[in-house]
């Protein structure tokens, strides 16, 4: 088996330019992909984020607290804390903000149904992520 080190990786980065996760591919599909996602930093940008795909996650370590707003509105915000062994389950529409409660957080995350770019909701609802930072992706390989 790979080490992580040679593992095929992700940066998310936040709205100011931090890196706020980093995931590792573990395995991939045409229909679903796992990574192993190491969560650095709370999200503290302006916006609520969408990602591009569903997902089911297990949070293997750390606590983490969820605020999430669903589409197409994005009006009622919904608060949700997360610890070890809990399942979250998310659909490519839903819109979140991760807020660490832990010094990290390691999840195993199954990702499918992919939809979309990564993006934002904002008040004239979802906004690619590539529209909102000049084609600059907030989701780089690194």
């Amino acid at each position: 088996m790979k080490s992580l080190k040679n593992q095929i990786t992700q940066d998310f980065i936040s709205e100011s330019g931090e890196v706020i996760s980093k995931r590792y591919q573990l395995f991939s599909t045409p229909w679903f992909k796992i990574y192993l996602s190491n969560i650095r930093k709370s999200d503290e940008g302006v916006y609520f984020h969408t990602n591009p795909y569903s997902y089911k996650s297990i949070v293997l370590s750390g606590s983490l607290q969820e605020g999430i707003t669903f589409a197409p509105f994005y009006l009622t915000i919904y608060s949700q804390i997360y610890k070890k062994f809990n399942v979250v389950s998310r659909l490519y529409q839903d819109a979140i903000k991760i807020k660490l409660l832990s010094k990290e957080a390691w999840t195993l995350d199954i990702v499918y149904n992919f939809q979309q770019d990564w993006g934002y909701a904002t008040e004239i609802g979802y906004v690619s992520n590539k529209v909102l930072k000049n084609n600059s992706p907030i989701y780089e390989r690194s």
